[in-house]
């Protein structure tokens, strides 16, 4: 719910696999924003001074990234905010991504790992 518009430029296909944990880096890298130009430069530093901000997924994340950036409309918010993902609405998007019937179990349980990391970045943004 955080996310800055046109953020997903920030997340690049990798072309060979590296250390686990990349749907919770990937969740976290979406929700989680980081210094906004005008509080850098309070400190005299520029986004450029940081180099690149790109996340590398694997491949085989990628269509499971795209099913939950594709859910990014679907966050169920009570009272103290976002709750979860709208699971009515994950079989439409993942039958319009392509995904396979055999592989939407496993869609669906990391669609559910970035599901919680999101929610834990949001809460901790939320104070």
């Amino acid at each position: 719910m955080r996310r800055r518009p046109g953020h997903r430029g920030a997340l690049r296909r990798r072309a060979d696999p590296g250390p686990p944990g990349k749907l919770i880096g990937a969740a976290r890298k979406l929700y989680e924003g980081g210094p906004s130009d005008g509080e850098l430069a309070r400190f005299g530093f520029s986004k450029e001074d940081f180099g690149s901000d790109d996340f590398e997924v694997w491949p085989d994340n990628w269509l499971a990234l795209s099913v939950f950036l594709d859910m990014d409309t679907q966050w169920r918010v009570g009272m103290s905010g976002p709750v979860g993902l709208d699971y009515g609405a994950l079989e439409p998007v993942m039958r319009l991504q392509g995904v396979k019937k055999r592989d939407r179990q496993d869609v669906f349980a990391a669609v559910r790992i970035m599901e919680a990391e999101a929610l834990r970045v949001m809460r901790e943004q939320a104070g």
